[in-house]
Order: C-alpha cells, then sequence, then structure tokens
C-alpha cells in the first residue's frame, strides 16, 4: 500500500498537544492540509515557514541538524540573505569568554569549517593533556 500513499502525496509526521499530553501521528498529505486549512481558519494554529540548520559546535561531537523556525530562531532576512539553494541554512558556534555564539554562514564556508573541525577538536585534546 506504500505506492498508493506515493501517488497521494505521501503521509505527514505530525507533532502536537492535546489535553497537555504530547501526541504523534501519521496522517496522509491530504488529510494534514485539511486539518490544517480547519485550524488556521478557527485560529486554533498558525503556519511558520522552516528550514533544516546544519550546526558545527566544537562542544559537541560532529554536526547535528536542528529544525528552525523562520521569523523566530533566524531572521526572514538572514534566511533569505544565507540560505542554500537547498533551503537550507549552514551555522558554526563559537565561544568567546565561555558565552556561545552563533553565526550563520553561506555553505562553502561552512564545509571549510567542518573540514578543519576535527583538527581543531584534536588541538584542544593536546592542549587539554599538556595543561
Amino acid at each position: 500500500m506504500g505506492w498508493l500513499r506515493n501517488l497521494f502525496g505521501g503521509t505527514v509526521d505530525s507533532e502536537y498537544r492535546e489535553d497537555g499530553k504530547r501526541v504523534k501521528k501519521s496522517v496522509s498529505k491530504g488529510q494534514f492540509d485539511s486539518l490544517m486549512r480547519k485550524a488556521v481558519a478557527e485560529d486554533k494554529a498558525t503556519l511558520h515557514g522552516a528550514c533544516v540548520v546544519h550546526i558545527l559546535d566544537p562542544m559537541h561531537d560532529g554536526p547535528r541538524t536542528e529544525s528552525w523556525i523562520i521569523g523566530e530562531q533566524v531572521s526572514r532576512e538572514t534566511y533569505d540573505r544565507l540560505k542554500h539553494s537547498n533551503g537550507e541554512l549552514y551555522v558554526i558556534v563559537y565561544y568567546e569568554r565561555g558565552e556561545a555564539t552563533i553565526q550563520v554562514l553561506k555553505k562553502e564556508s561552512w564545509d571549510l569549517a567542518a573540514n578543519k573541525m576535527p583538527a581543531i577538536s584534536r588541538e584542544g585534546e593536546q592542549a587539554t593533556k599538556i595543561g
């Protein structure tokens, strides 16, 4: 039956709160669109653009991804200016005096930083062992 789902738009995994409990549900894309139109019309939901964000953080092992809401975690202007052709953002976290700072980069700059990250991590480990 998977081919039927693919033929008619696939499924959407959603997560929401109902009676204070987190509910996860998979529905067809058509059902989801219908439910969302109704919820927005009844002012029970709002639609937000979201994007996948690739994050490099020297305090974590390897890159990770998150979903960010455009207009909340990232401004529309920053998103429009720095999004990759695939619509995704690339972020690096760096630390100054122990404070984390997030910077959105073009993918090419992020790739350069990602390639250097293992060497930077090894240098930090060596400095810790020496000191």
